[in-house]
This record gives C-alpha cells, structure tokens and sequence, in this order.
C-alpha cells in the first residue's frame, strides 16, 4: 500500500511539471494549444489520488476505487500512446514529425531524434512509465 501511494504521489507531482515547467526538462504548459486538456487529467488525477489514498488508509482499498484508477490510467496511457508513440511505429510526413519537433524538441531526450519518425522526449517516456508503474501496482493491489 505504501508504494501505491508513493507511485500516486510521484506520478502527479511528475504530471504537473506540465504545468509548471521544470528548467532543462519540460516548458510550462501554457504555451501551448492543449492547455484544458491537461488541467482537466490533473484535477482528474488530484481527485482520484486523493479517493485512492483515502480508501486505503480509512477502510481498505476498495475494488470500485481500484478499477475507477485503473480505467482512468489506462486510458491516459492510451492518449499518451496516441500523441507520442503511435507515429514512431509509422512513417510520417515531415510536416507531421517538424510540428511534433517544434512543440517538443528542445526538452531533454533519452532517445535521439529522427527525421522520418517521432521520438518522444525523455519527459514523455518518464511519464508513460510512471502511468505503466501506476497501473501495474494498482492491479497488484486489487488481486491481493
């Protein structure tokens, strides 16, 4: 239970770097076209971290809370898909991977750019990765 809510903790206080900026690693959120999108999964993300921490420590964790958390991040695990892996398993046009670039390129990369294709950066991955760890750990939880 401590590392599931550990992992909560850390994903939101990741995601909100999408908000905020952090210097050499991602620009603030506000710069750009998706901003809504992105505040409404945080306040989603707040509430459902805080039911989820809630449920665990008051009277166990509920299987309710448990799948409501799960659907949600696998659901934003799938927009994630779709906005930063789904063109790197494709060709695209230039157009497509230069306004990818263009909106993410100067943040920091584990992977290096390519010009035919779409590599998300390191913030990206490191927050598909948190979203993965959420949901495997939740799982956990509610078979347990």
């Amino acid at each position: 239970m401590k590392v599931l809510t550990l992992l909560n903790i850390i994903l939101f206080i990741w995601f909100t770097f999408s908000i905020t900026g952090l210097r050499s690693i991602k620009k603030g959120l506000f710069k750009y076209q998706y901003n809504f999108m992105f505040i409404i999964i945080l306040f989603i993300w707040l509430f459902l971290m805080v039911i989820s921490i809630y449920s665990i420590y008051n009277n166990g964790y509920s299987s309710k809370v448990a799948i409501t958390v799960i659907t949600f991040l696998s659901a934003w695990l799938y927009l994630q898909y779709l906005m930063h892996w789904r063109y790197y398993f494709r060709t695209v046009d230039k157009a497509k991977v230069s306004e990818y670039y263009q909106l993410y390129g100067d943040y920091w990369r584990i992977l290096d750019k390519k010009e035919n294709k779409i590599i998300p950066d390191g913030y990206h991955i490191a927050l598909q990765v948190l979203i993965g760890l959420n949901i495997m750990s939740n799982l956990y939880t509610l078979i347990t």
